[in-house]
Formats: structure tokens, sequence, C-alpha cells
């Protein structure tokens, strides 16, 4: 399987850090979209470049550098990995609380690639994740609003459930709408 290429923003306080890195990452075909020495310079990066992934070297695990992931993460859609040498377990929780998606210490460039994947893939299934319980949760709010309306429409008019159902899916064929607006108009909670 060949490789993946990304366009990847890195961040460090040590320009020259961050051109050995770029160096490295474009000798693996990946594009640089940004470098930068500060979380102003990252989050601009981040803006204007949109990249899909985001790389930064820390030198210590300290709250700074945690502080540093938190800022970096509230603007990224992809996901952000970590070079740092020697992390502790603490530091490494606390960093993924914050955002990281992977981190790796002294990685050659084999290894390198691999945390790269990972870092892509995982964030990938995670917001693919994100998507399906964004639709079952939608789904399960359009049928409570369904079954409130129905029991509404059986209390209305004394009808039976699938005939109360059976007007709902009729006033929405009429109007030209979704069932589940005819509903929230029975029951009142259209646009909540």
């Amino acid at each position: 399987m060949t490789p993946s290429r990304f366009r990847i923003t890195l961040a460090d306080e040590d320009r020259d850090a961050l051109a050995v890195l770029a160096a490295r990452l474009e000798g693996l075909g990946h594009d640089v979209t940004g470098m930068a020495i500060s979380v102003t310079e990252g989050v601009q990066d981040i803006i204007e470049t949109d990249p899909e992934l985001t790389i930064v070297m820390l030198h210590e695990s300290d709250e700074h550098a945690l502080d540093l992931i938190e800022e970096l993460g509230a603007e990224l859609d992809g996901p952000m990995v970590v070079l740092l040498e020697d992390p502790s377990a603490t530091f490494l929780a606390a960093a993924a609380d914050r955002g990281i998606s992977a981190f790796a210490s002294s990685p050659d460039d084999e290894e390198l690639q691999g945390v790269l994947e990972v870092a892509v893939r995982l964030h990938g299934h995670r917001a693919e994740l994100e998507a399906r319980v964004d639709t079952l949760t939608r789904a399960l709010g359009g049928r409570a609003a369904l079954e409130q309306a129905k029991g509404v429409l059986m209390e209305r008019h004394g009808l039976t459930a699938e005939a109360a159902e059976a007007r709902l899916h009729e006033r929405a064929r009429e109007t030209g709408r979704r069932v589940i607006e005819s509903a929230e108009d029975v029951t009142g909670t259209a646009g909540d």
C-alpha cells in the first residue's frame, strides 16, 4: 500500500527544528503548509491553509505545553500529532484530553509516516461515528416528536394510534412537507 500524502502544519518555538522536520516531511512526499513558532501563527496557519493534520513539537511536558495543545486543537478540523521526548503517561493522558490524536518520540521516517497514517485514519473514523450519532439523535428526536403528536391527535380526536399516524402522513402529503414537520406543528415544537 502506498503511503498517504498529507497537508501538514507544523508548530514549534524552535524555527531550526521546524525546518528540519519540514524537510523530513517533504522528503516523505507531504506538503508542509505552514510553520508556526507561536500559538497565534499556528492558529493563523490552520485557518488559512486548513491542513489535514498538525504536528506540534514540544520540548517540555508541562502546563504551558498542554495550553498550547488546547489552543491549537480548538481551531483544528484534523488530528494533532505531538512529538516529544520521554513523555510521562500522565502528561499524555492530559494531552489526549486536550486534543492530541497521537504522539511519537524521535521517530524515524517509517515510524513518523505510520503515526501520521494512524492519526488521520482514527480521526476519520471518529468523524464518521460522530456523524452517525448525530443522525441517530435526530432520528430519535423525530420519532419522539411523532409519538407525541400521535398522542395529541388521539386525545383531541379520539383516534387510534394508527389513525393518528395516518392523519399526520396525510397532512404531510397535503402540505408537501415531511411527516416530522407535521408532527411538530401538532405539538407546537417546530424549530426546537
